[in-house]
């Protein structure tokens, strides 16, 4: 927008146009209510490959924002109309000839009140467990009044939707998984779309970690032998904003490694058993994860060599004959 204009949600449709173009023109007038949506329609052919330009213009003003160009047409949405959108609007058909640097005539839009536009703010971002109340409401003038619905399932338990004139709220008690929904509202007779509110929730939430294991060399059982290299992976499974920072414990002693997901025993041995646990953390959280690791050393029984390795006490390895 361009020397301080008002246009809300105008957009210029700056096209190419050759200099034998053929103008069609939408009506000379124009009116819609506030909150609407207009297009104010022209289109064009070509008849060369001579390329010139039109520029849509309000008043005297040039409205800057290029959002469209098509060789068959020219027209200009205006997406939730105010009052400060009416006005008259004209395009410059810049071509060779009797065609150059002639202003056209266009539409005169008037935008009158709305008695029932509507209201609907996004809220500011929330965290995981945060109680939150989405509020519409619309002008007193409105005898329809607004709903708010959401776009997908939410758990009935955790909802709780009032009405009162002219008023809704929904409240519900937010979880991740809430993270990018959508939430609509419009008036109950409402059948125009360009009458409906849709906002999106941003939900912010620490990460959800888990530890992956992967021996070298890679074998078909889960088996981590002595003398393997074994790499931990701390897994982020799910994280809103992104994690920043990573802390790896074993035991009690701190291994850390900021910005590393990863730690690597190259040659593990019986004394690296114990308690790993990885922690990743973001603006809103920490979370970690701990893995219980028992490894036994090899020994010789009736001419063969077993290991007893122990992950986890929910995984256990069975005596594995080598």
């Amino acid at each position: 927008q361009s020397e301080g204009k008002t246009l809300s949600s105008i957009f210029l449709c700056s096209i190419l146009a050759s200099s034998n173009s053929r103008i069609t023109l939408s009506d000379e007038n124009v009116s819609a209510q506030a909150g609407l949506c207009v297009v104010l329609a022209c289109s064009f052919t070509t008849e060369d490959k001579d390329v010139e330009n039109i520029t849509w213009y309000k008043h005297d003003g040039n409205v800057t924002k290029t959002i469209f160009g098509s060789p068959e047409k020219c027209s200009v949405l205006i997406h939730d109309l105010k009052i400060t959108d009416s006005g008259n609007y004209s395009f410059r058909f810049v071509g060779e000839g009797t065609y150059k640097w002639v202003t056209k005539p266009f539409t005169s839009l008037t935008v009158a009140d709305n008695p029932c536009l509507l209201t609907f703010e996004e809220p500011k971002t929330v965290t995981e467990n945060d109680n939150v109340t989405l509020t519409c409401h619309t002008l007193t003038s409105c005898t329809s009044d607004p709903e708010i619905k959401a776009l997908g399932p939410l758990s009935p338990s955790l909802i709780q939707s009032k009405k009162s004139p002219n008023t809704a709220t929904l409240s519900f008690k937010v979880t991740w998984e809430d993270d990018g929904r959508m939430f609509s509202c419009q008036t109950e007779n409402n059948t125009d779309p360009c009458l409906i509110r849709n906002i999106s929730l941003t939900v912010g939430y620490p990460p959800d970690v888990d530890i992956v294991i992967s021996p070298e060399p890679e074998r078909m059982t889960k088996t981590i032998i002595q003398g393997d290299k074994v790499t931990f992976t701390c897994s982020v499974k799910r994280s809103n904003p992104s994690p920043d920072s990573f802390t790896w414990l074993k035991d009690t002693k701190d291994k850390t490694h900021i910005d590393s997901k990863q730690i690597t025993v190259k040659n593990i041995q019986p004394e690296d058993s114990g308690k790993y646990t990885c922690s990743a953390r973001n603006t809103v959280g920490s979370r970690s994860k701990t893995l219980q690791l028992t490894v036994q050393c090899k020994f010789y029984t009736s001419g063969s060599w077993v290991l007893l390795l122990t992950l986890s006490s929910k995984h256990p390895f069975n005596i594995i004959q080598l």
